[in-house]
C-alpha cells in the first residue's frame, strides 16, 4: 500500500523462493531493492516521487537471474494548492513490525545533513527512558535503526507498550509500539 507522506512506500510479502527483487517506476528500474524484513516482508521507499500518475512494479528475482511476472500498482500524486508539498526537515516515519517480537525497525527521514545530533530514545509506559538507540549526526535521506527489545544495560525488557522519541534540536516527536513475547 503506497503513501506520499515522506515518499511513496511500497510494502509486500516475500514468497520464500525469491532471492531479491527489482522495483520499477513507469518501466524504469529504481536504485536499490526492497529492504527484506524478518517478517517475510519487503519495503521500498521512493523518496523522490514524481507528480502525476505513475505505475510502480515489483519483480522477484530467483537464484539471481530468473524473474517473476511484475506486480504493479498505479499511484497518482498531485500538487496541493498549485505548489508541491515539501517534506518535513525531519520525520519519524514509524516502526515495523508493530507489534513485534523480539526486533523492530524504526524508520526516520532527514531532509538535509543534520548539524545537531539526531537522538532516538525508547521509553517505557511510565515515561522512563530505557534505551538510547542513537545520538549522532546523520546525512540526508531515509534511515532505519533496529531495536532488539533490550535496555541500555543490554537486558531484555518485558512485554508491553513502549514509546520511541526522535529529537533533533527543537524538533521532537513520539510514536507508540508494542512488544509481545
Amino acid at each position: 500500500m503506497p503513501d506520499i507522506d515522506g515518499g511513496i512506500r511500497l510494502h509486500w510479502f516475500h514468497n520464500h523462493t525469491s532471492i531479491t527483487n527489482k522495483v520499477y517506476r513507469d518501466g524504469v528500474q529504481l536504485p536499490g531493492a526492497g529492504e527484506f524484513l524478518p517478517t517475510d516482508e519487503y519495503v521500498y521507499i521512493d523518496t523522490e516521487p514524481l507528480l502525476g500518475t505513475h505505475t510502480y512494479s515489483v519483480v522477484n528475482v530467483y537464484l539471481g537471474y530468473a524473474e517473476s511476472e511484475p506486480v504493479s500498482i498505479e499511484v497518482n500524486t498531485v500538487p496541493c494548492e498549485d505548489t508541491m508539498i515539501l517534506p518535513e526537515k525531519y520525520k519519524l516515519i514509524g516502526n515495523y513490525p508493530n507489534p513485534f517480537n523480539p526486533n523492530t525497525n524504526i524508520e526516520f527521514f532527514v531532509q538535509e545533513k543534520s548539524v545537531t545530533p539526531v537522538v532516538i530514545e525508547i521509553f517505557n509506559i511510565k515515561g522512563q527512558r530505557i534505551k538510547t538507540l542513537v545520538n549522532d549526526l546523520y546525512t540526508e535521506g531515509h534511515h532505519t535503526l533496529n531495536w532488539n527489545g533490550t535496555d541500555d544495560a543490554h537486558s531484555e525488557v518485558s512485554s508491553g507498550i513502549y514509546f520511541y522519541k526522535m529529537s533533533v534540536g527543537e524538533f521532537s516527536t513520539v510514536k507508540k509500539m508494542v512488544l509481545i513475547k
